[in-house]
């Protein structure tokens, strides 16, 4: 199986167009900054603009944009948006969304048959709906792009919450299906200064997920 596999679906979701559609307006919406990338000191990485820390598994590999630039392609190529105002919505989504840390157990291209991984990404909320937005909504809207993806997709625990670092995330967890491979991702939630902030956990195994959840345990927010 291909490494970028790991976070193709989780890339597919974050850039999906359909976000842009679904918010309540509120009277007046807040200005916001758009957050750096954040910083990594060994195992630890940090983002001042979210106040988030959190340490990665020992040994992981973290990469750069070149990966990440990767990825987002391959997942737009699972989005099937082929009229022209879908792919303009879906461009805006891009452009809206931050990929702040991209993490692989194992170098991309190694010979594994499935390259766990752990995703920290940002998009923004449109201007027009930040204030009104929730978690509920953002989870709603997400459910929904689902049904777009060219590979099949199972809800297997439909949306709950869960405590990190403090804060209440909407969490889904879902199974995806290629054509030669399945994986599996738990994706968390929470609305923070204006972005539907997400870690995304892709993972085939038990051992592999608790490894991956050591790292959700170890987020702090200040």
């Amino acid at each position: 199986m291909k490494t970028a596999r790991a976070l193709l679906f989780s890339t597919l979701v974050l850039l999906s167009p359909a976000h842009a559609q679904a918010w309540t307006p509120p009277a007046t919406p807040p200005a916001q900054a758009r957050p750096d990338q954040g910083s990594l000191d060994g195992d630890a990485y940090a983002n001042e603009y979210f106040g988030l820390t959190l340490t990665l598994p020992e040994g992981w590999r973290v990469h750069g944009e070149a990966v990440k630039k990767r990825n987002s392609e391959a997942g737009r190529k699972l989005f099937d948006a082929k009229d022209p105002a879908a792919q303009a919505r879906l461009a805006e989504a891009v452009g809206n969304t931050l990929n702040l840390l991209t993490v692989y157990q194992y170098p991309v291209g190694a010979a594994v048959h499935f390259n766990p991984a752990f995703l920290c990404a940002a998009e923004k909320i449109p201007a027009a709906a930040a204030a009104g937005a929730t978690d509920a909504d953002y989870m709603d809207v997400l459910k929904k792009t689902l049904r777009h993806s060219q590979a099949p997709v199972t809800i297997d625990r439909d949306v709950y919450t869960e405590t990190v670092g403090g804060e209440t995330f909407s969490v889904i967890d879902i199974t995806i299906n290629f054509p030669d491979a399945v994986g599996r991702q738990r994706y968390y939630t929470h609305i923070r200064r204006g972005y539907a902030l997400s870690l995304v956990l892709s993972y085939l195994t038990e051992e592999q997920f608790r490894t991956l959840d050591g790292v959700v345990r170890s987020v702090r927010f200040r």
